[in-house]
């Protein structure tokens, strides 16, 4: 039997809110080196100190050696272990607005795209680009492209593929404009700032007959802050406009609600589905049949099913025809 998360008392709460907040600020002071170890100008100030032995007593970040003093733990030492989450969870999604009651949370679309920025690095795109390949992709709508990491390696070393993205968040685009002009790629990829739900309304028509697989990675969650229906009319928009071509949603099962929501080895599923609910993006389907239900609504196929747990998220990819 799966043992449960343990629940938390006032001081629990209190006290992970400070514990947040303290490993955010040696971040973004960039107080440890490469290898995770406390930069020489940072060893004798108390501050830090004091910020440190706390986070060792009360956290598996911090540890302490008797030679090196304190370290980032090892499995906490490469950005996405670490870095990432706590950009992301409080630096991006940390913004409360406690006057609006369907949007608790405001995402800093700035803090995002830096998050995003440098867990590119790390990301490993062998599987996507294998299963493209197989479906014949030549050019790629990528919906919700944020830094554009999988069109970038799509057409990074065959000149002849192309791909658009389409994404909401300014400082994406730009950034990933500036990467495309030192990779020599702007005629191969274009960017588009604006809603990818507005799709129609932004791409040209030479794009829409150019296009024969769109994609979108963590992009369908969005549609689910009012029940299903937006969800749906979406996927009827992309099958009127690219009627039998493929499409592949990568994206993740909510656990809200379940018991598996108590479990340990998915309490990130768990929180995210609490940023799901209080940035009002909503809930998605807890398996491939809810989402397949989706999918008949709107006339869509679904054609294949990748499923898997990772990082504590249960994640999966579905090839539809549209």
């Amino acid at each position: 039997m799966k043992k449960k998360v343990k629940k938390k008392n006032v001081i629990d709460i209190i006290e992970g809110y400070y514990l947040a907040h303290f490993i955010r600020y040696l971040q973004k002071e960039k107080i440890f080196d490469a290898g995770g170890q406390v930069i020489k100008k940072y060893e004798k100030d108390e501050t830090i100190l004091h910020i440190l032995s706390f986070l060792h007593q009360r956290t598996d970040i911090i540890t302490l050696h008797t030679q090196k003093g304190y370290c980032l733990a090892r499995k906490y030492a490469s950005y996405p272990q670490l870095g990432f989450y706590i950009d992301k969870f409080i630096g991006a999604y940390g913004n409360f607005n406690f006057n609006n009651a369907d949007k608790i949370l405001h995402i800093d679309g700035q803090e995002f795209a830096a998050a995003y920025e440098q867990v590119q690095p790390f990301c490993n795109y062998t599987f996507m680009l294998h299963l493209l390949g197989q479906l014949k992709a030549t050019h790629i709508l990528d919906l919700g492209c944020g830094m554009a990491g999988l069109i970038t390696s799509f057409c990074k070393n065959l000149p002849g593929r192309q791909a658009t993205g389409i994404d909401s968040n300014p400082y994406n685009c730009k950034k990933v404009k500036n990467n495309l002009l030192k990779l020599n790629l702007q005629k191969n990829i274009k960017i588009i700032c604006g809603n990818a739900a507005d799709f129609k309304k932004l791409l040209p028509e030479n794009t829409r007959k150019s296009v024969n697989v769109v994609y979108a990675a963590n992009l369908v969650n969005e549609f689910f802050g009012k029940g299903n229906n937006a969800a749906v009319e979406f996927l009827r928009q992309l099958k009127d406009t690219f009627s039998g071509k493929r499409m592949v949603i990568t994206d993740y099962y909510s656990t809200y609600g379940t018991g598996a929501a108590a479990d340990p080895a998915l309490q990130h599923n768990y929180l995210h589905d609490i940023m799901q609910i209080f940035s009002g993006q909503g809930l998605t389907p807890k398996d491939y049949k809810g989402w397949n239900t989706l999918y008949k609504k709107s006339g869509c196929r679904l054609l294949t099913v990748f499923e898997g747990e990772s990082t504590g998220i249960k994640w999966f990819i579905h090839v539809l025809q549209l």
